[in-house]
């Protein structure tokens, strides 16, 4: 699959005329698990509007942030997050990794993989690490 990176600024330009958040839950997406969110819920991810930063602002493990954030000394290799799509098709025509406000403390890379499941009762399968159906 090819990748072509796009700027911040061309972001809106590229995807909001022709494109909806399939991950966005207002559409019935979910997080059905995560490796780890220490520092800041993975359900943030789902959040339809831009991030907000709110200086000042702390929880019990230390500031507030408006997206994922785990642990700094992760024991795993990656840290990872799956989401059960609220629609039942669509086309992934892109993907946005916005680290806004994640200053030194974003991923260096990702890696994006997704599968099919027809109902709901696979949920539980996608959650093991031994779970073979992810495609890249």
């Amino acid at each position: 699959m090819a990748v072509k990176p796009i700027s911040a600024n061309d972001i809106d330009a590229t995807f909001k005329s022709d494109s909806i958040d399939l991950v966005s839950k207002p559409l019935g997406s979910r997080i059905l698990a995560f490796s780890d969110e220490w520092f800041a819920a993975a359900e943030n991810l789902t959040t339809p509007t831009p991030p907000v930063r709110k200086p000042g602002v702390f929880t019990y493990a230390g500031a507030w942030y408006d997206g994922w954030e785990t642990r700094r000394h992760n024991p795993e290799p990656f840290d990872w997050v799956v989401f059960r799509l609220g629609v039942a098709s669509g086309k992934v025509k892109g993907v946005e990794i916005d680290t806004a406000f994640f200053s030194g403390n974003h991923a260096p890379e990702v890696a994006v993989q997704g599968c099919f499941i027809s109902d709901q009762e696979d949920d539980a399968s996608v959650k093991s690490k031994d779970f073979g159906g992810w495609e890249t």
